[in-house]
């Protein structure tokens, strides 16, 4: 795939994405991991898949007045049903990017795993 084609196959990405109610969608060359070194490289993309070459990253917004009813079960409905979005939203990518004909195999990592290892590797991530 040449770089016309990558561009216009990340364009028709970000407008599926947009459709699908995604705030934010980036791209990612997946040796950014090894350049920046942040996370044990357990976790690097491409130690998980070794033929991934670019991550995609979907977010939606989270109104700050919601986040200020934490804790609470407005809020953690909220969550939850962001976190369905999201991987609602990445399913959907996924078989619109494998579908494709360009060979490209898709995974997903859902929010809660990014949360949940975030959250477990705070203390080495962002020392005290």
């Amino acid at each position: 795939m040449d770089a016309l084609e990558r561009s216009a196959f990340k364009q028709r990405i970000k407008r599926e994405a947009k459709k699908l109610g995604i705030n934010l969608i980036g791209f990612a060359n997946a040796e950014r991991w090894e350049e920046f070194a942040e996370i044990s490289s357990d976790y690097y993309p491409q130690t998980i898949w070794p033929w991934c070459k670019t991550v995609i990253v979907l977010a939606v917004q989270i109104f700050p007045s919601m986040i200020e009813t934490t804790p609470s079960v407005v809020y953690s409905e909220l969550y939850n049903t962001t976190n369905r979005m999201l991987d609602e939203s990445a399913t959907v990518l996924q078989i619109s990017c494998t579908g494709t004909g360009t060979g490209r195999i898709s995974f997903r990592v859902t929010a809660m795993e990014i949360f949940l290892f975030l959250f477990t590797n705070r203390k080495q991530r962002f020392p005290m």
